[in-house]
């Protein structure tokens, strides 16, 4: 069954592809529940964290996207300059003093 949104797209169509993407390039798939579960084995919580980033002028997906990287340690891959490859010393500098893992940001 498709539901079709305010814009007129196919959300059960994208939703598909976009699983079939990941699945298909992918190692492994970051769930919510997967991260909060590495947060707390550290001592950490996902909204502190998000507090501190929307501080310096970090949109809230934005902050979660610098989180995963650091707590999975993966390179962040983005064209977002203003709220992530401009404040990529921001970010590590808050990541440093939580006791998280500095991450890479580059452009794709």
């Amino acid at each position: 069954m498709s539901v079709i949104d305010s814009a007129g797209f196919d959300i059960e169509y994208f939703r598909k592809k976009i699983h079939r993407f990941y699945g298909r390039y992918s190692k492994d798939i970051i769930t919510a529940k997967s991260l909060e579960e590495k947060l707390s084995s550290s001592g950490k919580e996902i909204k502190a964290l998000l507090k501190k980033f929307t501080i310096i002028g970090i949109k809230e997906e934005d902050a979660v996207l610098a989180t995963i990287a650091s707590v999975f340690e993966v390179e962040l891959k983005t064209f977002n300059k203003k709220h992530l490859l401009n404040k990529h010393e921001e970010i590590n500098k808050i990541l440093r003093e939580e006791g998280m893992n500095e991450i890479i940001i580059n452009e794709p």
